[in-house]
């Protein structure tokens, strides 16, 4: 799976509880219901908001606990300048520029995963050497590409990436009141 997978499936389970609930069981080994097409995962891009001295008022509803996307996705930003990263406009700067801001977001995002989730790979097996498959396939564990028959399933195949797991989830209980529940970093006020 790419990096680029990892963060549309992240996005996507903040942004839908359902979606979420369905991507937490299929990284369970459990598939519940069809796979999502990435464009049933991903919103279209909305229009761009005009910046506001005021606050925008919040349509999110929460419950009274924090979602636990929510609270990585503010570790992400505390820890690594996440959002601040992403929703910059990138245009004016060189590739130079922004490959070594992406180095530092890039380590600070890699040190909040490999803290909280530990992620270990799926196979041990180098990749590029041949795996023997069992009889009946998990798409949760396997992801067969290539020349895939729909009636038989294949004995062996070559590892193209070696699949990821997590080997602890250790996302911080949140503690804070419902009204801050949807805030994922204070505005930040020199005085």
């Amino acid at each position: 799976m790419s990096i680029f997978t990892a963060f549309r499936a992240f996005f996507t389970a903040l942004g839908n509880s359902e979606k979420a609930q369905r991507i937490s069981d299929i990284l369970a080994g459990k598939p519940s219901g069809p796979v999502i097409a990435w464009h049933e995962a991903i919103p279209p891009d909305s229009a761009v908001q005009e910046e506001q001295e005021e606050p925008v008022p919040s349509k999110l509803s929460c419950p009274q606990a924090r979602h636990e996307a929510l609270t990585l996705l503010a570790a992400f930003q505390r820890e690594a300048r996440f959002l601040d990263f992403l929703q910059e406009d990138l245009s004016e700067y060189d590739d130079a520029q922004v490959g070594a801001a992406a180095r530092n977001v890039h380590r600070m995002c890699r040190d909040v995963v490999n803290r909280m989730f530990a992620p270990a790979a799926l196979f041990a097996t180098v990749e590029g050497e041949k795996i023997s498959l069992p009889e009946k396939i998990n798409p949760a564990i396997y992801n067969l590409t290539g020349n895939v028959s729909s009636t038989a399933i294949p004995s062996h195949g070559v590892l193209i990436h070696h699949g990821w797991r997590v080997t602890k989830c250790d996302v911080p209980q949140w503690s804070g009141t419902e009204e801050e529940a949807e805030i994922l970093a204070p505005a930040e006020v020199e005085v």
